[in-house]
């Protein structure tokens, strides 16, 4: 019997060492590198890759006033239509932005005579979270989902369609 008690203790302290051994003599976990990461710090969108987000000129120059604005008439126009409908006309919004065939600033494009419907009732539709995070997103992207002079969307087609999203359509 203490010849199968020896021999039970040695097979249990083997066991044991083996599996320190093999703990340390494991080879080490590879690091994954995580996706490039996007940091805003007011308006200002730095892409740590060194890509330069497709709406970064507006992001860096827009006032805490124009992405308030900006929110309200994504939740004015869109508020009902999916994150990418959304997307879709903050695009139009800074597209104009970025035209010179429109006002330089996000509050002059939405103030615009006649060029938005809402823009006189705006202050009954402040922006959720999820037109923040619409806006962010926005500014983050490197290629937008609709061409540059796409300007224009209604709930029907009144000008050349360039898509349909949801509700609306996107003209040039």
């Amino acid at each position: 019997m203490p010849f199968i008690a020896k021999t039970g203790c040695l097979t249990a302290c083997a066991l044991l060492c083996g599996m320190v051994i093999g703990w340390v003599n494991q080879p080490t976990p590879t690091t994954i590198t995580p996706e490039p990461t996007v940091i805003i710090e007011e308006h200002v969108v730095e892409v740590e890759t060194g890509i330069i987000p497709y709406y970064n000129d507006i992001a860096q120059t827009a006032s805490d006033e124009d992405i308030y604005i900006l929110g309200c008439v994504i939740r004015a126009e869109a508020g009902n239509q999916s994150f990418v409908g959304q997307k879709a006309v903050a695009e139009v919004v800074l597209n104009r932005v970025m035209s010179p065939k429109f006002p330089n600033t996000i509050k002059e494009v939405v103030y615009q005579k006649g060029q938005f419907s809402t823009a006189s009732v705006l202050h009954k539709y402040p922006p959720t979270d999820m037109q923040y995070q619409v806006i962010e997103s926005v500014f983050q992207e490197n290629e937008p989902a609709l061409p540059s002079d796409v300007y224009f969307f209604a709930t029907y087609p009144f000008r050349e369609v360039y898509e349909q999203i949801g509700d609306h359509y996107f003209c040039y």
